[in-house]
């Protein structure tokens, strides 16, 4: 009966955490690999995001495309996620493309 409490709770707890992104994060678009269509465009830099691992789904790369944003990109590639018990870090490289 206690697994039943947790599960539904955990799946409110889900449902109702959802991400909304800034109109800057919204601007940036995301690769998931480095690729040869990235050659033409501007090399900005390494972004970091961290976040909880209770944090709702999507807020790591939210937080990534800000970042990437507020260096002037306009792109970001996800490179790395590296989790522990209790954070998740999400490693990237901000591009201005257009």
């Amino acid at each position: 009966m206690h697994a039943i409490r947790y599960t539904i709770f955990i799946a409110t707890v889900s449902l109702a955490s959802c991400v909304n992104l800034s109109d800057k994060a919204a601007s940036v678009q995301v690769h998931t690999q480095l690729s040869s269509t990235l050659d033409k465009c501007k090399k900005l830099g390494p972004v970091l995001a961290k976040a909880s691992v209770l944090a709702p789904d999507g807020e790591l790369q939210a937080k990534l495309r800000d970042m990437a944003a507020d260096l002037g990109g306009d792109t970001v590639v996800f490179l790395h996620i590296d989790r522990t018990l209790t954070e998740e870090r999400l490693q990237g490289i901000a591009y201005k493309c257009y």
